[in-house]
């Protein structure tokens, strides 16, 4: 019987694999500064899957400026999350909260840190804000 076991992928730079939603959205925040975040300071480690692979996003925030790496190290804040999912949180089509509730995201560690950074995520396209307005 074969097992399956988990690999940790960590794309480079301008690969082919950059392309993805989610690797654009992360390497953007590389080094920005982010001023709703501009009063805190921590780590989120982002454990994104697919099939077999698992892709560390670990992003440091320190009075608002950002960093992003592929770090695999302990961070105050992880979430485990689907990539499929990660793609929709980043393209602004799900909202990171809502997920939670859903169970499509796993958090752990310092939750306030997680509610903080939602601010960082897209808001919906306008075209699915009016979709969600007319259906209330």
């Amino acid at each position: 019987m074969a097992t399956t076991r988990k690999t940790t992928k960590t794309p480079a730079a301008g690969s082919a694999d950059e392309d993805d939603a989610i690797e654009s959205f992360f390497y953007g925040l590389d080094g920005r500064n982010e001023p709703p975040l501009g009063r805190f300071k921590g780590t989120i480690r982002f454990d994104v899957g697919s099939g077999t692979e698992l892709v560390h996003w670990y992003v440091a925030i320190d009075a608002g400026d950002i960093t992003v790496s592929h770090r695999n190290a302990r961070a105050d804040s992880v979430i485990l999350i689907g990539h499929e999912d990660c793609e929709a949180i980043v393209t602004g089509r799900m909202n990171a909260m809502a997920a939670v509730l859903r169970g499509l995201i796993v958090p752990a560690g310092d939750f306030s840190l997680i509610v903080l950074f939602q601010r960082v995520f897209p808001g919906p396209a306008p075209a699915v804000a009016r979709a969600l307005i007319a259906k209330s």
